[in-house]
């Protein structure tokens, strides 16, 4: 029973200890910024106590917003991975359960799981379906799943912001972050814009991807360059895989 109740209650979710991850740095080019300002939130997983003590304050959370494919799930990614976190990744297929009830099972199973491995990074993927606002929860027809993913979330990441001892880090990424509940955005004190990658950092992308597939790359891509503004750093990817 112990077992089924563990299997229902944690679902399919990814889970990654940091050797696990193989995001690297090249992977995100052209967010050099958004990494070392992300950095500064980690160190109140090394020591939140010092921080506190020199009037700093332990981020409630970080919230990545953006257009779509610009690296978000990457950055957090690369984060876990040189800070040598545990990481979780989750988005709302994974919480909600089959029936009324079953959904804050799962929210505090996800939260136990990471007090036992932190220093830990929870990144909620498209969190504006996990914290949907409850102004519009009206038009989803999933009223009572929605308020109660919210709710038992909520209870879970004040406990954990509550205790100075607690070393987890909750990431959202989103590129509809009007849709989040106000109560939800107050908790993310740190907000980053994530934007589509410039001039630069489209070539930079284009010859690591070209690299990595093994392809010859041109001494110019100017041309290249100009027709791919607008792209993001997937929509790169996918170009260069279809060469």
């Amino acid at each position: 029973f112990v077992a089924m109740f563990w299997f229902l209650s944690r679902g399919g979710i990814d889970t990654y200890f940091p050797d696990d991850i193989k995001t690297r740095f090249t992977d995100v080019w052209g967010q050099d910024h958004v990494l070392n300002r992300l950095r500064e939130n980690l160190m109140f997983l090394e020591r939140p106590e010092e921080i506190e003590q020199h009037g700093g304050y332990v981020p409630g959370g970080v919230l990545l917003w953006g257009p779509p494919g610009t690296g978000k799930t990457s950055i957090a990614n690369v984060l876990a991975k040189t800070g040598n976190l545990f990481f979780q990744k989750i988005s709302e297929s994974d919480l909600k359960g089959q029936y009324q009830g079953h959904t804050g099972p799962k929210v505090q199973a996800i939260f136990s799981e990471l007090r036992k491995h932190q220093p830990a990074i929870l990144f909620v993927d498209e969190c504006e379906g996990v914290f949907k606002s409850r102004s519009n929860s009206n038009a989803t027809g999933n009223v009572n799943f929605d308020t109660e993913m919210l709710k038992e979330f909520m209870v879970q990441w004040g406990g954990i912001a509550s205790d100075s001892k607690t070393k987890i880090l909750v990431i959202g990424a989103t590129n509809l972050h009007e849709n989040i509940d106000s109560a939800v955005m107050s908790r993310f004190t740190t907000r980053i814009e994530i934007g589509l990658p410039d001039n630069r950092c489209r070539e930079k992308i284009l010859r690591n991807e070209m690299k990595k597939a093994k392809l010859i790359v041109p001494d110019d891509l100017s041309k290249v360059i100009r027709d791919t503004t607008g792209f993001a750093g997937r929509d790169l990817e996918t170009l260069v895989v279809s060469l």
